[in-house]
């Protein structure tokens, strides 16, 4: 008799793009996040700043931006690591 424990790997999430890649400082704005490996994603991050957000699909995020200024690197992340490299938001 053996034990047997299920292993299920969760890859690391691609982000290809983002509508719209800019918007006001004041956030709140819902940005689309288009990727794979979307399915276990447990973070969303503008730049250093947590964003919430709900999973559409496995290619699919919507997001709503933080405040922030500048830019800010957008990047999704999952148990099996974070995409890399972030795709750009400007604030304007």
């Amino acid at each position: 008799m053996s034990d047997c424990t299920a292993y299920t790997s969760v890859g690391t999430p691609v982000v290809t793009a983002l509508n719209p890649n800019q918007g006001p400082v004041a956030g709140s704005n819902s940005v689309t996040i288009a990727g794979s490996v979307f399915t276990d994603a447990t973070d969303v991050f503008f730049g250093a700043v947590r964003a919430p957000f709900s999973v559409v699909s496995d290619s699919r995020i919507v997001a709503t931006a933080p405040a922030g200024a500048g830019s800010a690197l957008v990047t999704v992340a999952t148990a099996g690591g974070a995409s890399s490299p972030g795709v750009p938001y400007t604030y304007v």
